[in-house]
């Protein structure tokens, strides 16, 4: 019996050790989002001044500023932030008013910046921006 016993509580230990080693996702105040957002971008070898804008009915607008681009001429968005996931739904008239869908992972979230990536074909690209 006293075998079983030592056995059990083993057993118990070890379940715990376990249980505590996977990590959490990180997750993200939305609050902390809601306002305008700049950085730069690389377009097709181009570095573009992008900004993005996020309002607290989770809409938003993005434009280029280096072409030209001023807020009523941006391109509007749905957000959401779930965790660390970051989604845009763009509804572009090119594309016959189908959505299209960005999935972004948050990795920096604060009062004055917003880092987040995405995988593009298999590769990493990262995105910097600091609150206007």
């Amino acid at each position: 019996m006293k075998k079983y016993l030592v056995c059990l509580i083993a057993c118990l230990a070890i379940s715990t050790v376990f249980t505590s080693c996977e990590k959490e996702e990180e997750s993200f105040d939305e609050t902390l989002l809601l306002g305008e957002w700049k950085g730069n971008e690389t377009i097709v070898g181009k570095v573009h001044e992008m900004h993005y804008k996020y309002t607290s009915d989770f809409k938003g607008l993005t434009w280029d500023a280096t072409e030209d681009m001023t807020e009523e001429d941006g391109q509007k968005f749905t957000w959401s932030l779930k965790k660390s996931e970051l989604t845009h739904i763009h509804v572009m008239e090119i594309v016959d008013g189908q959505p299209i869908t960005k999935i972004y992972k948050v990795t920096e979230l604060t009062a004055s910046t917003l880092k987040y990536e995405e995988t593009v074909n298999g590769t990493v690209v990262k995105y910097s921006y600091t609150k206007v």
